[in-house]
């Protein structure tokens, strides 16, 4: 096997020949392989002639044989030599279709590639040198106070109430049907229950609001709820499937009762049965757990504040060289990117492709690894995350995200290159020099969010 390589303008061309030697040896195994999987008329399984097996299959398993040799030796010569490239390699532009003949045992296979070179490679931003603030969010009382109360809430449930009803409650009625503004002569009747919040129709909303126990309210049931006519007879009006009468869309409400979810209380009682498996039986002792949790909260979003920091300035400071040519021909052929599309994202692919070298240098620097398992229990954590917006868990929907997740390829992709990133840093923070700052949540916040700090100042 011979590989040469020449550079121009930040572009390698590498080529390879693959002489006899090299692949038939490969090439002998791997049609005796076919060959004993073939089973042609008039020969037995595994006895058909070489010759014939030859004639018959012999380019396909040369042509797979001599593409996997290529392969590996331009692998093998990238990682010997240490080349950083950019993007992945492609053949060169004047490389012709090699013709396979596997009855010639002389014949030497050529292949030219040509590789994307990062050149003027310059990490900055990591020695101790380098000053970085560690911000320490100091919790206080008052945040104790917010989780307690969404705690309060979370824990508590609906209770009957005596006074007129709010945007957030659940109430009873009894619907009988109307005609011509009056209740129908044997028309339809049925109780059920309606969230009020639920109404998508603003002006239905607002008749029930304000209304007390007994009250009566005219409107159309189909605008009470966003479920379909069929939905309707069968979970409000208790209509069976098989019963086919006309029932009217009007109807008059009387409110049975008024019910309103109400935040537990909180007391020594409540805490030791709620959480006592867990160790806290007292008020003091879930507080002081509460504050736990907010430090460790609030240690989490400094050290992700710390790491966008290093990320930028990284990013910013550092510098590097490769051919725009190259990358807007793997763009291309690679993307089957548009030459007008090429154009448009251009300049924020590169800063994306900086960052992506730069990460596989300080990876392979602090021997960074990564495997199935982390990303798979990343995105596990982030389908369970989806389903706690809800406020319960079902864990059919919660296997049907997760699969989504992990059979998308950004999705994963995204995954690995969050663990990659906070690996990196976690390692690259031992290099650095900290100054811890103390600052308010509040404060924190908004110097997350700039822009919307500045409005708040504003308004």
């Amino acid at each position: 096997m011979k590989i040469d390589q020449s550079n121009t303008d930040l572009i390698a061309k590498i080529s390879i020949s693959i002489e006899p030697s090299d692949y038939l040896p490969k090439y002998k195994v791997e049609l005796n392989k076919v060959k004993s999987k073939v089973s042609l008329k008039g020969f037995r399984q595994g006895k058909t002639p070489d010759h014939v097996v030859s004639k018959m299959y012999g380019e396909q398993v040369l042509a797979d044989v001599l593409n996997k040799s290529f392969q590996q030796s331009l692998e093998h010569h990238i990682a010997d030599n240490k080349i950083v490239y950019v993007c992945q390699p492609m053949m060169s532009e004047d490389q012709e279709q090699i013709e396979l003949n596997p009855s010639d045992k002389e014949r030497v296979y050529s292949m030219d590639y040509e590789v994307g070179l990062v050149d003027n490679l310059d990490i900055k931003g990591i020695s101790p040198e380098d000053t970085y603030v560690r911000y320490k969010i100091e919790t206080n009382d008052e945040e104790v106070a917010t989780e307690l109360n969404a705690l309060a809430k979370q824990l508590g449930g609906y209770s009957n109430v005596d006074s007129a009803v709010e945007e957030f409650d659940k109430i009873t009625v009894s619907a009988v049907e109307l005609e011509d503004g009056s209740a129908k002569k044997d028309g339809w009747q049925s109780s059920f229950d309606i969230y009020i919040s639920s109404i998508p129709d603003e002006e239905m909303k607002t008749l029930f609001i304000g209304k007390n126990l007994k009250d009566t309210v005219d409107a159309p049931i189909s605008k009470l709820t966003r479920m379909d006519i069929d939905k309707i007879r069968k979970e409000w009006l208790g209509v069976e499937a098989d019963d086919e009468r006309v029932i009217g869309d009007e109807f008059r409400y009387t409110i049975e009762t008024i019910e309103r979810h109400l935040p537990a209380e909180l007391d020594d009682e409540k805490i030791s049965i709620t959480f006592g498996e867990h160790g806290l039986n007292t008020l003091d002792e879930l507080k002081t757990r509460l504050k736990e949790n907010l430090s460790a909260k609030n240690e989490d979003s400094t050290i992700g504040k710390l790491y966008q920091d290093l990320h930028k300035r990284i990013n910013e400071e550092s510098t590097l060289s490769f051919s725009d040519s190259f990358v807007k021909r793997w763009l291309k052929e690679s993307e089957q990117m548009e030459d007008t599309k090429i154009e448009e994202i251009f300049e924020d692919f590169k800063k994306d492709l900086k960052w992506t070298i730069i990460q596989g240098e300080l990876q392979n620097k602090y021997n960074v690894k990564l495997d199935y398992k982390e990303v798979d229990d990343f995105l596990r954590q982030k389908a369970n995350d989806f389903m706690g917006q809800f406020g319960y868990y079902d864990n059919s929907i919660f296997e049907k995200v997760y699969n989504k997740l992990i059979a998308d390829k950004k999705e994963v992709y995204n995954a690995q290159n969050v663990i990659l990133n906070s690996k990196i840093f976690s390692s690259i923070i031992k290099d650095i020099t900290q100054i811890e700052e103390s600052i308010t949540l509040e404060s924190f916040n908004k110097m997350l969010q700039p822009e919307q700090s500045e409005t708040e100042t504003v308004g």
